[in-house]
């Protein structure tokens, strides 16, 4: 079932060149590292083993050995997933804290390539993605056997439910004076709250509410040109990979 598709990864790099041609090969390491930890942080955030306190906030070092206890080791990922978020977290620090100017490195050149990144990531990306579609299905059908419908009790809980509901949301600065919060975050976990009494499957969120919710607030004028990424790409990718 787990499975990639050659059509969109043929696209993907297509979409890539752009970056390679001007020489950004930074902004490709930090785009591709970014996509990984994100993905994987996702499949975290739905084990079951874990507690909602301890996956609010993933750390770089956590999406490791997180990964690595729960899903490296059960043989669902082999070592190949987590040797490429090293690498991609080795090159993105480096463009971070190095600046190397020339990105002509005298070992590891082709393993540390961008294109052989690209390339990796796109064969398992989409293996990540369907993972953590799966763990949302298993955490439905659990869900509605085990617990089912719950009854209505926020005004006896509400202090909690509001520090449960700001903490996915909410960004502190490290001196306490700044408190970041994106309205369309907050208007859409609040969607979500209201529309669903039991978990979700990602793929129907995602698809269906999060997908139109992109193409409605992107900018099309003066998107025309083929430079120029088109948003319409996303639902196709998701809708090609799940």
């Amino acid at each position: 079932m787990l499975r990639t598709s050659g059509r969109f990864q043929s696209e993907q790099a297509a979409d890539f060149t752009g970056i390679r041609n001007r020489q950004m090969d930074n902004l490709g390491f930090y785009a591709m590292y970014y996509s990984l930890f994100n993905a994987f942080s996702a499949n975290i955030m739905q084990l079951p083993y874990l507690s909602l306190n301890s996956v609010v906030r993933i750390s770089h070092k956590k999406v490791f050995s997180e990964i690595d206890n729960y899903l490296v080791r059960n043989k669902i990922y082999d070592g190949t997933f987590l040797e490429l978020l090293n690498q991609l977290r080795l090159m993105r620090e480096a463009y971070s804290y190095n600046l190397p100017l020339g990105s002509r490195f005298d070992k590891d050149r082709e393993l540390l390539s961008v294109n052989k990144s690209f390339e990796s990531i796109s064969n398992k990306l989409p293996v990540i993605f369907q993972v953590s579609n799966l763990l949302s299905y298993l955490t439905y059908y659990a869900w509605n056997k085990k617990v089912g419908d719950i009854p209505d009790e926020y005004d006896k809980y509400q202090i909690e439910c509001d520090e449960m509901f700001f903490s996915f949301i909410e960004l502190r600065d490290h001196l306490g004076k700044h408190c970041l919060i994106d309205e369309d975050d907050y208007h859409r976990q609040g969607y979500l709250l209201r529309q669903a009494r039991t978990p979700i499957q990602i793929d129907w969120f995602i698809l269906e509410k999060m997908v139109e919710d992109l193409e409605s607030g992107w900018d099309k004028e003066g998107r025309n040109s083929g430079d120029i990424f088109d948003i319409n790409e996303v639902s196709k990718y998701l809708s090609a990979i799940l």
